[in-house]
């Protein structure tokens, strides 16, 4: 989640790496992301050290976004699930159709060229 909020979307965390308050920092950016909320997202990765936490980042729209932390079970956090339509971009035409429709045509021309 982290490089989704930092590297993908281009968002600043509260502090840069010398501790010191970022300006612009938080939720700036949701990108193609119809729905992104300012909360925690459960990262579904099980705190190693006791079970009964996980992981979280938070996408918050202050000095607290762009954080990791630890979150119990029990607590009510978002999930971040992508269904079709969720994210807004363009799809690409695949490769594998202009090869497909370049062979047909030239299966088309060889056949007309032996036909006459």
């Amino acid at each position: 989640m982290g490089y989704l909020y930092y590297t993908e979307l281009g968002n600043k965390g509260g502090y840069d790496v010398n501790g010191n308050l970022q300006s612009g920092s938080g939720l700036t950016n949701t990108g193609p992301f119809k729905n992104l909320q300012y909360n925690e997202y459960w990262s579904g990765t099980t705190y190693a050290a006791d079970p009964t936490g996980a992981w979280a980042f938070g996408f918050f729209g202050d000095t607290r976004g762009g954080g990791q932390g630890l979150a119990w079970n029990g607590w009510s956090y978002t999930a971040l699930a992508v269904y079709q339509g969720d994210v807004a971009a363009p799809t690409p035409i695949p490769g594998t159709v202009w090869l497909f429709g370049s062979g047909l045509l030239g299966i088309i021309g060889l056949s007309r060229k032996f036909s006459t």
